[in-house]
């Protein structure tokens, strides 16, 4: 029988009665071992679940069921691991990409809070006048079109002016940090709008 999770097929030895066994050993020999390759790891595993499931040793210090008692393949060891990894950084992926678009958000807020209720300006005239927020960092490029020429690259919370659009590029204006005034086209997704705080 071949279980799947969300599409995912799982390594045998996730689908057997000894997986709990398993996972026991397993957290012994990573918590003993300084050494972390998959193949030296997945011996470990495997010679260590051998001596546990070893019907010579004393039964009532087992306490496990005869079936779960049996070998393991080092290639079933290290397929479990590599499918214990790749569920590990999935999961980082997700939280870290969440992490970051809530950073990312935090900051284009705050340069937003700076100018509307710090300096006082009004969001709706800021936004009439074709301001924008990069709300990322952005490559600014000279035509619009992702094969051209790279003008500069703008960090996230610059602001910037829109003098003109082609299709999802924007061409905008902005001051660079030696004071002068650059010109170049960005995606218009990098562009957020001024916004009038919830809280004001």
């Amino acid at each position: 029988m071949v279980l799947l999770i969300y599409g995912v097929r799982l390594p045998p030895l996730c689908q057997k009665p000894h997986i709990n066994l398993l996972g026991r050993v397993t957290d012994q020999v990573f918590s003993e071992s300084e050494e972390w390759d998959i193949d030296t790891v997945s011996e470990t595993i495997a010679s260590e679940y051998e001596r546990a499931t070893n019907l010579s040793i004393n039964k009532e210090k087992q306490n496990l069921p005869i079936e779960e008692k049996r070998t393991i393949d080092v290639k079933e060891i290290r397929e479990w691991l590599n499918f214990i990894i790749t569920i590990i950084s999935v999961v980082l992926g997700v939280t870290n990409s969440s992490a970051t678009t809530i950073n990312n958000y935090n900051y284009t807020q705050q340069v937003n809070n700076y100018y509307i209720v710090g300096m006082g300006y009004d969001a709706k005239e800021l936004n009439t006048t074709k301001y924008r927020i990069v709300n990322r960092e952005s490559i600014v490029r000279l035509k619009h079109d992702c094969h051209s020429i790279v003008i500069e690259k703008l960090e996230e919370g610059k602001v910037v002016r829109i003098i003109d659009k082609y299709k999802k590029w924007r061409q905008i204006i902005w001051e660079n940090e030696d004071g002068e005034e650059c010109m170049g086209w960005i995606q218009n997704y990098r562009l957020t709008e001024f916004k009038v705080p919830r809280n004001r």
